[in-house]
């Protein structure tokens, strides 16, 4: 959950750098799989968009294998030669890894209509939800290579900025004391 409010999906790094990133396989319970199953050659990384035009699965040590397996974690590296964005997903065993949250309340344009938050609806279709209803949605982690490594005043700022205030928890208002 805390995954997808922005907690923890971006990273900057500096450009020629590598990346350590670790997958932590979870059964349903949310407990780490068991050290003794071994799916190293069942993870596979997807590049959803390399703005640097060069990023690239690297070993996280100084072996040769990409994946390298510790207990339940497996660790493996992305770097890219040039400043840019770079968003991954990863699958493990054809499954996207996805994390929980909050469905989204669907906006109108024209603001001073009045806010009803409960249609009157006999039939429910893919517009309506109930309140709290909860969705995953796929884990995209976003890799930002900047040319040195403080990342203020770089390439990237505007994304680091969107995710950190989606981080940040808003206090409900409507419908509360609070509104008063």
């Amino acid at each position: 959950m805390e995954y997808a409010s922005g907690i923890g999906d971006s990273a900057a790094i500096k450009a020629g750098e590598k990346s350590i990133i670790k997958i932590i396989p979870r059964d349903c319970y949310d407990d780490p799989l068991p050290p003794n199953l071994d799916l190293t050659k069942s993870i596979k990384i997807d590049f959803i968009k390399d703005d640097t035009e060069g990023a690239e699965l690297v070993p996280p040590g100084n072996g040769d294998e990409i994946f390298v397996k510790n207990g339940s974690e497996y660790t493996f590296g992305i770097t890219a030669p040039t400043p840019g964005k770079v968003q991954i997903r990863a699958t493990v065993c054809s499954v996207t890894i996805k994390a929980v949250t909050n469905s989204a309340i669907r906006r109108t344009e024209d603001l001073s209509q009045e806010v009803d938050c409960v249609d009157d609806i006999t039939e429910p279709d893919e517009q309506s939800f109930a309140p709290g209803q909860l969705i995953k949605v796929d884990r995209i982690l976003t890799l930002i290579f900047v040319k040195n490594n403080r990342a203020s005043g770089n390439y990237g700022d505007s994304d680091r900025d969107k995710n950190e205030k989606s981080a940040i928890p808003n206090s409900q208002v409507f419908g509360t004391n609070l509104e008063n």
